[in-house]
């Protein structure tokens, strides 16, 4: 990669996205929760992908959380995301794995876990509507 290379946001694209898991278990008997009289522990982990032959970063997004009264005592439910991001990077010229590693590939990374991070909140809010 050029090492006087500007991120241009434009030459990274999102390829695909896919839900490969979504479930939410109430074993419990409230029908609506007010989000204010819960407490909701949420974890969320990334894992990463590299293919340098076609220029793809996968990303997967995957969220547990679980709700618990304000006394932290758990109310049984619970919930699981597993959203799969595909970006193109092949208009980055000479990008390869050892960039991930760089200034640059950071920059990169930030903006593809920011746009994951941002996109599957919006998936996560409309499915549990």
């Amino acid at each position: 990669m050029e090492a006087n290379y500007k991120l241009n946001i434009e030459d990274i694209s999102i390829d695909s996205i896919t839900v490969i898991n979504d479930s939410i278990e109430n074993k419990s008997t409230l029908t609506h929760v007010n989000v204010d009289d819960y407490n909701f522990n949420v974890n969320v982990d990334f894992q990463l992908g590299f293919n340098e032959e076609s220029q793809k970063i996968r990303i997967i997004l995957l969220c547990r959380f679980d709700i618990a009264t304000l006394d932290k005592i758990p109310v049984n439910i619970n919930g699981l995301f597993d959203v799969v991001y595909v970006f193109d990077v092949s208009k980055i010229k000479n990008f390869n794995i050892e960039n991930l590693q760089s200034e640059i590939g950071k920059e990169i990374l930030f903006t593809i876990v920011n746009t994951v991070y941002s996109t599957s909140r919006g998936i996560i809010f409309h499915r549990c509507q």
